[in-house]
């Protein structure tokens, strides 16, 4: 019997290590999602009210610009241009995650380069997403427990 070939997205076959964009476009150039983040709604009863899918994808766009420990300093412009809507939509989002507590934010105050006056510029952000991920791991712990509780139920 021949050897199994290997697929790839490309090709329309999957081989075992679920490379789906193809491995030149996922090599070091990706972000991991967790699971529990995209069933949470299953997770977390009353969430689909307030969390939507246009406050999941900013948040999974300000994780893909997170580097190591580094504060996440991003200008609304750059986000309005990630996600192909207005700098006031983008504010309007993050607002919204404010509000309900799963987003920070602080503006970066600088020197104005025309007079040296220290202020707020150029509507700079750190953004810290560090609430919503404890949101994701509650999420996760649920997603755990209901798959314990249906192991615990086929072995009996």
């Amino acid at each position: 019997m021949p050897p199994k070939k290997k697929g790839s997205a490309s090709d329309g076959h999957l081989d075992e290590s679920t490379v789906i964009w193809g491995k030149k476009l996922e090599s070091g150039d990706f972000i991991k999602v967790p699971r529990a983040l995209l069933r949470i709604y299953r997770y977390r009863d009353g969430l689909a009210d307030k969390l939507k899918p246009r406050h999941i994808l900013l948040l999974l766009v300000l994780a893909s610009r997170r580097f190591k420990e580094k504060p996440l300093r991003v200008y609304w412009e750059e986000l309005a241009d990630d996600l192909g809507v207005s700098r006031e939509t983008v504010r309007k989002w993050a607002y919204e995650l404010i509000e309900e507590g799963w987003l920070t934010t602080t503006q970066v105050r600088g020197r104005d380069k025309t007079d040296k006056r220290i202020g707020y510029r150029n509507e700079r952000n750190i953004f810290d997403i560090g609430p919503f991920v404890e949101l994701v791991k509650e999420a996760k712990a649920e997603r755990d427990r209901q798959k314990d509780a249906r192991a615990q139920g086929e072995e009996q």
